[in-house]
C-alpha cells in the first residue's frame, strides 16, 4: 500500500526517518571489522534498506522546511508547558522535521503515535502549528 501510495505522489516520508529507521553503524578502532560493526536490521529497516523506493524519502533541505523547522523549535522552546528534557530531544528527532516538512508543504501528517499521559514529557505534534494530523486507522478509512 505504502509504495503505491508514493508512486501515486500521496504518501512520503523524510530522510531524518530514514535515518532512524536504519541501524549505525558503529567505528571500530581497529582496521579489522569486528562482529559489533555489522549493524543489526529489525524488520522495518530491512524493508527500508532494501525494498523501500528512494521516492519515499523526501529531502528536507529546502529553504521552506528550514524555515518551519526554526518555528518550530523556537515555539517549542519557548513554551514552558514542556521540560526542558523534551525540548531537546524533539529538536534532534525525527518527528520535528516530519511537522517542518508537512507545515511547509501544507501536508497532513499521518501517524501510530498517540499522546502519552504524561504531557510535559512529549511535545504535543497537534499543537504545534496547528498541524492537520490523522491517526494511521483514520487514514485508512479514508482510502
Amino acid at each position: 500500500m505504502l509504495i503505491e501510495q508514493n508512486q501515486n505522489g500521496r504518501v512520503l516520508s523524510i530522510k531524518p526517518v530514514k535515518e532512524e529507521i536504519l541501524p549505525k553503524t558503529k567505528k571500530s578502532k581497529k582496521d579489522d571489522a569486528q562482529e559489533d560493526d555489522v549493524p543489526k536490521y529489525d524488520r522495518l529497516a530491512l524493508w527500508v534498506k532494501d525494498e523501500a523506493p528512494k521516492s519515499l524519502f523526501a529531502d528536507c533541505n529546502d529553504l521552506l522546511v528550514a524555515e518551519s523547522y526554526r518555528k518550530i523549535i523556537q515555539s517549542v522552546q519557548a513554551n514552558q508547558q514542556y521540560f526542558d528534557r523534551a525540548k531537546d530531544e524533539f529538536a534532534t528527532v525525527a518527528d520535528s522535521w516530519v511537522i517542518a516538512y508537512a507545515h511547509a508543504h501544507a501536508l497532513t501528517v499521518v501517524t501510530h503515535t498517540t499522546m502519552q499521559s504524561r504531557p510535559k514529557r512529549t511535545i504535543n505534534w497537534a499543537k504545534l502549528r496547528a498541524q492537520r494530523m490523522l491517526q494511521f486507522y483514520q487514514l485508512q478509512c479514508r482510502m
